[in-house]
């Protein structure tokens, strides 16, 4: 970078980011002990359609191994009790049996989709 005061070249002494007003502030020194600061403005970056598409799917097969462990819980739940399947699925007795409402909804609503 060229100093505005004289026109030597300059070096960074110090480089700031802020995150939020997505901007980065350098504090520059020219050969001749000219101090002066920069500002430069960075634009958003949105992601691509095939970006959005990628998580799309992370997100449906995440939700689609829940369906899977929830509809199993319902499925157990009157077998093993809840104590075994909280220390077989690391959860807790709340989350069980909200899980297995869960799997009995979402097992219930396959099913009736599959008679039609």
């Amino acid at each position: 970078m060229i100093c505005p005061r004289c026109g030597a070249a300059s070096s960074v002494l110090e480089t700031r980011t802020n995150k939020t007003s997505m901007t980065t502030t350098r504090s520059r020194l020219c050969f001749n002990e000219h101090r002066f600061k920069t500002v430069e403005i960075h634009e958003p970056v949105y992601c691509s359609a095939e970006q959005r598409n990628v998580k799309f799917v992370q997100a449906a097969a995440k939700r689609s191994h829940f369906w899977k462990r929830d509809i199993q819980i319902a499925k157990q739940l009157g077998v093993d009790g809840w104590q075994a399947l909280a220390a077989t699925y690391g959860i807790t007795k709340s989350a069980v049996y909200l899980a297995a409402k869960r799997g009995k909804q979402w097992y219930e609503r396959q099913q009736s989709r599959s008679a039609r």
